[in-house]
């Protein structure tokens, strides 16, 4: 029997590959067997909000910090999804947690481009994201999620006059639809 640490060990292979199935599969199993592990819980959300089915990606990222509050990147990412779903009252609560981070924390930096975004400040977005790009890297995935949505924060007009979507909402929109994981 393949136990749950292999099934982790598996599905990051999986994910790495494309094989979204069977990284849901290890993943599932997994966390049958070790359903107390923060860090399963964890790769199922983001496993789920990769295909676009964020309704159960929201599930097992809260349980992930329920298990581990401390698990900043679930965190980040939880907030990410509550954002595609336009619920900002529950991203900047998500958020908050990482705003108290030390300035050094590359999390903290991005947790805090990610509040001024949803508040429409988009020059304070771009400058905490930038600043958070320039310390050591992270996670180059999540670098590399983070540039990309700097350039769209740089690209982002105001709104013309008779326009109901904000800024923000428009840089949210072309980046949370695809293009970011």
């Amino acid at each position: 029997m393949i136990d749950a640490e292999e099934l982790l060990r598996l599905s990051l292979e999986a994910t790495r590959t494309g094989r979204h199935d069977v990284a849901l599969d290890c993943l599932k199993r997994a966390r049958e067997q070790a359903p107390e592990r923060a860090d399963i819980r964890h790769l199922l959300g983001a496993e789920y909000a990769q295909i676009g089915m964020h309704e159960r990606a929201e599930p097992e990222f809260a349980e992930a910090l329920r298990l581990e509050p401390e698990r900043h990147s679930a965190r980040f990412q939880f907030a990410l999804v509550q954002m595609m779903r336009a619920d900002v009252p529950s991203a900047l609560q998500t958020l908050a947690p990482l705003l108290s981070l030390p300035p050094t924390d590359p999390m903290q930096r991005f947790g805090e481009g990610l509040d001024h975004l949803l508040r429409d400040r988009l020059e304070e977005a771009a400058a905490s994201i930038e600043s958070g790009l320039a310390l050591p890297v992270l996670n180059e995935s999540l670098n590399t999620d983070m540039r990309m949505l700097l350039d769209d924060i740089r690209a982002a007009k105001p709104p013309s006059t008779g326009e109901e979507e904000s800024p923000a909402s428009h840089v949210l929109l072309n980046s949370y639809t695809g293009k970011l994981q």
